[in-house]
């Protein structure tokens, strides 16, 4: 294979064009939220670290574990997180990401053209890779979900520095290549991912040993990189940890059956056409790619796809990883065909199209991601749905007396804004946590396993999900556990007969049930019956003064005004107030178009109900049957408006969707 030279001076501006398009499409795509609770208990832990100078071998955080034997094995990405966030807030982190995310794709393409890849086919790779890493339902919303505020963003930093080095040193052997021990003594501090730099390394040195029984081979360069291997070796044990990062790993791989947990995490469940489709698809073609020119490409990355690649299909968690260390070797491949096309006549007449797909279509890609962006990924801040700051303050300010049960998504929260006043019952550490994972998932579909449950840990509150469908009044039923707090991402319930009798006198709710009112059909299709229940008003009157920030608050309170004919143009205020705070939740935008076409203003209907097809549209988690029921709602109010043309639009697309749903069908004849 053909090198260029290492040569900076010799770069062009078209290179360095496209140098800053790559950089740029990566910085951009992986400037989101933080939206998982890992980062905050990362930060905890760096904050812990700084503060008490010491690493903890015993779990501080958790209640249900307190004492379990824990291996801080990426403390130094822990304190360098903690200083960030403690220099520059949530900012600092999300662009200290984007950088690392952008550098990741600086690296690999820079390590493509000393192969004289084409840089389009290398724009294209690369570009590829992130898009693959958001696993997505829908390719144009995709948020990179792979590149996020944790230590693993670091071991695709570190295996993309490892290719570009290893590429440098085939072009002229320098003496870069003594950099890689002392990346891996960084890297292995921070992530124990560095353990796929290793096996990046081994592939490494099996192809130079190879060459080294050519006719012409060199030993003093084979010698080079059998000490490389080695030193870097030695650094992944000169840790906190020592070679406890090896038995940690071991660990985790001997226990990935049902009793380990770890079947219940996203992550290591391997990528399938219906959960995770970019990924999926994009890791069979990239497979298909290496498959090909197996026998063209250079041998490291033979070895190293031969032991990743079957590793993504059987765990998500290594696509990422497996991609970035064999997309040299797939950019060979792929770039001997554009060659080919070129050799043929007239085959600029194909190339230039594919130059142009590859830029404008990556550029139209990344402004869909920002202008479909109804979830709020992209920008600076932490994603509400796993940061209930409201909640953990109503504790701590309330001083809600024992033990929390906490859904696993909020441990994170918990342990960052409560800790040490509160411990958590659960979170997302993969150890020791994951053990508690089996028993509480399947306890969640089964009140009496889950009273026991929360029996055996003598739990006396609930911090609980608001935008997860699960019925918690059959969890955690009346009279024996009160509603004291709600808003829209978080629910506290507190069990009668603890410490805190007194806050449920004055805070409890009585007839509002959150889990009603938001996923069932009832307040949609009897509005008049589900409103004027006796005590809700009372209730939701109650709900938006504690709660005035909540925009299910203030849509409760708005509906129950209404159709309690106690303040028609107050309710609908409210419901503006809702649609505010929330201007892409698809129950408010249901219910703004309802009740403003039923007042009469046809226009924000449309408006509304157009705008909330779109959100359904991009929106992730969303099954084909609640957009169904969605569109046979707005089918029948639009009826119920007068508007029989958007009605029948509407119906006709529920019935599309779900042939089974009688009622739209008997709606959709009796408008024709």
């Amino acid at each position: 294979m053909d090198y260029k030279t290492n040569n900076f001076m010799k770069t062009t501006m078209t290179d360095m064009l496209s140098l800053f398009f790559i950089f740029l499409f990566a910085f951009l795509f992986t400037f989101n939220n933080i939206f998982e609770g890992d980062t905050l208990w990362h930060l905890k832990l760096g904050q812990y670290i700084v503060s008490t100078h010491h690493l903890p071998y015993k779990d501080i955080f958790s209640y249900t574990i307190a004492g379990t034997r824990i291996y801080p094995v990426e403390w130094l990405f822990e304190v360098v997180w903690f200083f960030i966030y403690k220099a520059s807030g949530v900012a600092g982190l999300i662009t200290v990401k984007a950088i690392i995310g952008g550098l990741t794709a600086g690296f690999l393409y820079f390590s493509l053209q000393h192969y004289k890849i084409n840089r389009y086919v290398s724009i294209l790779l690369i570009s590829g890779i992130y898009i693959i890493s958001s696993g997505s339902h829908s390719f144009v919303t995709a948020a990179g979900s792979y590149f996020v505020d944790r230590p693993q963003i670091i071991t695709y930093l570190g295996i993309a520095l490892f290719v570009y080095i290893t590429s440098i040193y085939d072009i002229d052997k320098k003496k870069t290549s003594w950099l890689i021990p002392l990346i891996m003594l960084v890297w292995v501090n921070m992530h124990p991912g560095a353990v796929f730099g290793m096996i990046f390394l081994s592939a490494w040195l099996m192809e130079g040993f190879i060459d080294l029984l050519k006719p012409h081979g060199k030993s003093k360069v084979f010698y080079r990189r059998l000490s490389v291997f080695f030193l870097s070796l030695f650094a992944t044990v000169i840790t906190p940890n020592s070679y406890h990062l090896y038995t940690f790993l071991f660990h985790h791989v001997a226990s990935l059956g049902s009793e380990g947990g770890l079947e219940y995490i996203a992550e290591f469940m391997p990528p399938s056409l219906s959960q995770t489709p970019s990924m999926f698809i994009g890791l069979i073609v990239f497979t298909v790619i290496f498959l090909t020119g197996i026998f063209k490409m250079p041998l490291r990355y033979v070895f190293f796809g031969l032991v990743m690649l079957p590793l993504s299909f059987d765990m998500r968690r290594m696509v990422i990883m497996a991609l970035i260390g064999i997309v040299c070797g797939i950019g060979s491949t792929v770039d001997v065909w554009i060659r080919w096309v070129k050799e043929h006549r007239n085959g600029h007449w194909f190339l230039i199209p594919f130059y142009a797909f590859v830029l404008v279509g990556l550029f139209t890609y990344e402004v869909y991601q920002y202008k479909t962006d109804f979830i709020g990924f992209k920008g600076i801040g932490i994603q509400k749905q796993f940061y209930p700051e409201e909640a953990v303050d109503f504790i701590l300010s309330h001083h809600i007396q024992g033990n929390i049960y906490n859904a696993i998504n909020f441990g994170g929260a918990v342990i960052f804004l409560g800790y040490p006043e509160i411990k958590d019952f659960i979170d997302t550490r993969l150890d020791p946590e994951r053990f508690l994972l089996p028993e509480v998932s399947q306890s969640m579909n089964n009140p009496p396993a889950f009273d026991n449950l929360l029996d055996r840990y003598d739990v006396s509150y609930a911090l609980v999900e608001t935008y997860m469908p699960t019925d918690y009044t059959r969890l955690l039923p009346a009279p024996e556990w009160s509603l004291v707090y709600f808003d829209d991402y978080a629910q506290i319930y507190v069990k009668a007969g603890t410490d805190n009798d007194g806050l449920i006198k004055e805070y409890a709710y009585h007839v509002f049930n959150p889990y009603s009112f938001l996923f069932t059909v009832a307040p949609l299709l009897s509005p008049g019956t589900y409103f004027t229940k006796p005590g809700l008003l009372i209730d939701v009157q109650k709900l938006v003064k504690e709660v005035p920030y909540s925009a299910m608050a203030n849509l409760a309170y708005g509906l129950a005004l209404i159709y309690n004919h106690a303040d028609y143009a107050g309710g609908l205020k409210y419901i503006d107030a809702a649609k505010r705070i929330m201007p892409f939740n698809p129950r408010i935008l249901l219910w703004y178009g309802i009740e403003h076409g039923l007042d009469g203003n046809s226009r924000l209907m449309q408006e509304s109900f157009n705008l909330l097809n779109t959100v359904l549209k991009y929106q992730e988690g969303a099954s084909v049957k609640d957009v169904a029921f969605m569109n046979y709602v707005m089918g029948y109010y639009y009826y119920v408006a007068g508007l029989n043309k958007p009605a029948i639009t509407s119906l006709k697309r529920a019935v599309k969707l779900n042939p089974d749903m009688t009622q739209a069908s008997s709606l959709l004849n009796t408008i024709q």
